[in-house]
This record gives structure tokens, C-alpha cells and sequence, in this order.
């Protein structure tokens, strides 16, 4: 048990202790007189930590109510944001880029709540945690491959639908009965609590003066050794947790799913300060044709030839890469203007012809070229990630409506 020392008492106590350790004549009334006026002080301070302590005791049951609230998170995004999802993707409420995005963020949110729950917080009937993991792990398996034939423009049979509900139904029945038995294992916890608290306190008084007793006749140099190493691991506790990357392992672009975190709060920002904000989307033309061509080696170095051609014409300080999946890659433009993003569309156009890249497979030329679809505006409170993403795909599709080798460009709200 922790003791909640002041000051005084721990310069009192710094005193006490050079004396004892240099003076070996002091006086033994003295050293009675110390030792009874310690006991005094921690038997008064033991009396002040008893209400402490019941209140900790209900600290510890409300602490419990954190894995509750864990499960509770992820039953309202099975029920809500991935059921809500799908429903608008359904009635063409959102574009197949939002409902991609919402599942990304909502699938992404189910695999950290599910990871802590299983390191984090013990359950006491391992193997029901293990069947209901297993359960869960096919749903998220089955929302994966309808998100998957979603970006790949493939039709959602109906039977998946109705499997996908009835698997939603049992997840909905485990997370309840998780939540009942981690409310009583809460319950359980709190009493074991309560009855190591009541035999603490009958036998305290009497390990209290043994200790004062032994502590005070004892005392050495140990003790000023031991209060700074327990200082010193205090200290040495207090250490940040390593931030996660997000890089792609073949280019060291940013990924997809760090696109999700960053792109709100840089938007955000914009809104703040009223400032311009572009969404460049672009694509490898023909590039299935080039990787059975020239090999999906050269496919690979010709994927770093456009990291780098990007990294090249944009600001590493307000514009951020992404790449997207495949031959897609994405340019998150902040700080910036009307004037500035239409010339970087043009640049990335040029460039890549420029390199003169051998493309025999191409319907269009003969050396590599890319499509670019762009969305910008000065942010407000009427513009969404939403809307400048949609914007943006709409644009990439319409430039290569139009013969590719070329950008399509809107101003949006």
C-alpha cells in the first residue's frame, strides 16, 4: 500500500534518518519518543486512507464498465454505421468511394475494439471467448468481401444480404451475453474487494506497530536507497507510446488508411481559416495491359518512378501522397489556390509523358500515361470529406471518359 506523504513529513523523516545513521550514541528515550509519535501519525493517516479506500473500491467496479462500453461501441457500429452504410450504398444515396470509406473506418474501429478486448480484459469462460471471437471474425470476414465487390463494381447477391443479417443477429446476441457476464464478473471483483478490505482492516493495527517498531530501531541508509529507486521507477513509467506509421512498404507513400485519419482534421482546418483545399485523384492508364506486358517487376519500379514524380512536383509540407490501391494514388493539397492546383494537375501530366516510359500495350500512345480527376474549393462550412471525394471520382471518371492522358477538373462548395 501507497502512503500519500507530504512534505514536512518527508523532510522530518530525511532529518530522522541522518541522525540515526551517524549519531550510534543517541539516546534510547529518544528513539521511544520518535517511534510513539510515528506510530501516532500513521495510525491517524490510516484512519483518514479507510474512506479512500471504499471510494477506490468503486473506482474499481466503474473501471470494469470499460470493456462494457467497449462492446456496447461495437454493437452500434455492426447495427448502425455498417447496416446504415450498405442501406445507402443500396438506394444510391452514396457512391461506392463513401461506402468504401465508412466500412474502412468502420471495419478498422471493430479490429482495434476486439484486439484491445481480447489483450486487455480477462474473461472468465475462455472458451466462449474464443467461439464468440471466431463468430465475429467471420461477420468482419463477410463485410470485407461485400466491401471488396463493392470497389470492384461486382453485384451483392441478395442471399449474402440475408446471411449477413442473420450473422449480425448472432453477434448481437454474444455481445449481450459478454456484457451480462462482464457485469458480473464487475460485481464479483467489487465483493472479493469488500472482504480483503475487512480483514485488512481488523489486522492493520497490529502490523502497523510492528512496522513502526521495527522501522524506527532498524533504520539505515537502505531505506533513503529504496524511496529513490521507488521514485526513480515512477519516473521511468512515464513513457510515450510510439506513434503508428502508416506507410505503403512498396513506395513509402501514405496509405489509404492514414488518408482516413488525416484528410477530416486538414479539412477542418481549412475551414478554420477559410482556405483552399485540393483532392487530385490519379491513374496509371492501362496498367492491368502494362504489368502483363513488361512483368509486374517492372510494373513495381514503374509504381516508384510515379512516387517519386509526385514527391517531386508537390509540397512536403501542405501536400500529403497517398497511394490508394494498385495504380491509384491519391494528393491531399492544403494551403493552397485556384492558380497553384490547376498547375499541378498539368505538371503531373507532363512529367509522366516526359519520362517516356514504353507502353506498347496502351490504346492511346505509345509510352505511359496517366488520368487525373480533381476536385478544389475554399473550404467551408457547406464542404465534407464526402463531397470532395466524390467530386474528385467523378473527375477521374469523367478524364477518362474523355480518351484518358488528360485531367477533368471541378470547383466544388
Amino acid at each position: 500500500m501507497k502512503y500519500a506523504f507530504n512534505k514536512d513529513i518527508l523532510l522530518f523523516i530525511k532529518v530522522l534518518i541522518m541522525q540515526l545513521t551517524e549519531d550510534e550514541n543517541i539516546n534510547r528515550q529518544f528513539i521511544v519518543f520518535i517511534f510513539t509519535v510515528s506510530f501516532i501519525y500513521f495510525t491517524i493517516l490510516l484512519t483518514t486512507q479507510i474512506p479512500s479506500m471504499k471510494r477506490n473500491s468503486d473506482m474499481l467496479y466503474s473501471n470494469a464498465l470499460i470493456p462494457i462500453s467497449e462492446l456496447n461501441k461495437a454493437d452500434q457500429i455492426y447495427h448502425l454505421k455498417l447496416k446504415n452504410t450498405l442501406a445507402l450504398f443500396q438506394s444510391s444515396e452514396i457512391t461506392s468511394t463513401q461506402a468504401i470509406l465508412e466500412m474502412d473506418n468502420s471495419l478498422l474501429s471493430l479490429e482495434k475494439i476486439w484486439q484491445n478486448y481480447k489483450n486487455n480484459f480477462s474473461y472468465d469462460e475462455i472458451n466462449y471467448l474464443e467461439y464468440a471471437l471466431s463468430e465475429i471474425y467471420q461477420l468482419n470476414k463477410k463485410y470485407k468481401a461485400i466491401q471488396k465487390k463493392i470497389e470492384t463494381n461486382k453485384q451483392i447477391e441478395p442471399l449474402s444480404l440475408t446471411d449477413l443479417k442473420k450473422d449480425s443477429a448472432n453477434i448481437d446476441l454474444i455481445i449481450q451475453k459478454l456484457i451480462s457476464d462482464e457485469l458480473e464478473i464487475a460485481k464479483n471483483k467489487r465483493e472479493k474487494f469488500i472482504d480483503s478490505f475487512n480483514l485488512f482492516r481488523t489486522k492493520i493495527i497490529i502490523v502497523l506497530s510492528v512496522l513502526v517498531f521495527s522501522t524506527l530501531l532498524y533504520f539505515s541508509v537502505k531505506y533513503k536507497l529504496l524511496f529513490h529507486l521507488s521514485r526513480k521507477k515512477v519516473l521511468l513509467t512515464n513513457t510515450k507510446p510510439k506513434e503508428v506509421e502508416y506507410k505503403d512498404s512498396l513506395t513509402s507513400l501514405y496509405t489509404r488508411r492514414y488518408f482516413n485519419l488525416i484528410f477530416n482534421k486538414k479539412l477542418e482546418n481549412a475551414k478554420k481559416n477559410k482556405e483552399y483545399i485540393a483532392l487530385i485523384m490519379i491513374d496509371i492508364d492501362y496498367f492491368k495491359e502494362y504489368n502483363n506486358c513488361y512483368g509486374y517487376t517492372q510494373g513495381d519500379k514503374t509504381l516508384l518512378l510515379m512516387a517519386e514524380i509526385l514527391k517531386k512536383l508537390t509540397n512536403k509540407k501542405n501536400d500529403f501522397i497517398f497511394r490508394f490501391n494498385g495504380e491509384a494514388f491519391v494528393i491531399l493539397s492544403t494551403k493552397t489556390n485556384e492558380m497553384k492546383s490547376l498547375a499541378l494537375t498539368n505538371k503531373i501530366l507532363q512529367s509522366v509523358k516526359e519520362k517516356q516510359i514504353d507502353h506498347n500495350r496502351s490504346d492511346i500512345d505509345t509510352v505511359l500515361t496517366v488520368s487525373v480527376g480533381m476536385a478544389y474549393c475554399k473550404a467551408s462550412a457547406k464542404t465534407t470529406q464526402y463531397s470532395l471525394i466524390s467530386q474528385a471520382d467523378k473527375m477521374l471518371v469523367k478524364a477518362k471518359e474523355n480518351g484518358r492522358n488528360r485531367s477533368a477538373i471541378t470547383k466544388g462548395k
